[in-house]
């Protein structure tokens, strides 16, 4: 029910949470919730840019705003490829990720999350990595990286998300070879 409201015994059930296409915004509230989770060591990533209208800005940033990042709408929709990446365990290997239609990221330093830009294109950063004390964060400009039967057999979008759960992912756990 994605009227029901998102609480931390919820999100205590995840090691990591995927945010794509969210259907409403989030109370202060639940943003809260979703920050001390991260905080204490969950891992969220987000993807925005299904349809060219806010709808896709303003819902996570719901999420994303209090921990100092948001998707920027300023620049409008734009497209890559993703081929500008700095060093980082999500990006070894990496040549070429699709990008369509999506958003830069605005960072703001709030004291707390270490932020760093690993993906660029022309308008601004559009792959931004967060250490939030005990967790992490990943925020990607754009959604056309999910890993389905449409992209699964480009080489990139497989290892990007290996990569990703692994960084992403409790630091106590081990991750099979792929």
């Amino acid at each position: 029910d994605i009227n029901m409201p998102l609480t931390p015994a919820e999100l205590s059930k995840y090691d990591i949470i995927i945010l794509d296409w969210l259907q409403r915004t989030y109370t202060p509230q639940e943003a809260a919730d979703m920050k001390a989770w991260v905080e204490a060591g969950g891992g969220l990533m987000t993807m925005t840019g299904h349809v060219n209208n806010n709808t896709v800005i303003d819902r996570p940033n719901t999420f994303i705003g209090p921990m100092g990042l948001t998707y920027n709408g300023s620049a409008g929709f734009f497209s890559g490829p993703v081929t500008n990446f700095a060093p980082h365990p999500i990006n070894m290997g990496l040549t070429s990720l699709t990008f369509l239609g999506g958003l830069y990221i605005d960072i703001v330093d709030d004291g707390i999350g270490v932020n760093q830009t690993i993906m660029t294109l022309p308008p601004g950063p559009v792959g931004v990595v967060q250490e939030r004390m005990k967790g992490r964060v990943f925020v990607f400009g754009d959604e056309w990286v999910e890993f389905d039967s449409q992209w699964q057999n480009m080489p990139d979008i497989k290892q990007f998300w290996v990569q990703t759960l692994a960084y992403l992912g409790p630091k106590d756990s081990c991750a099979v070879p792929q």
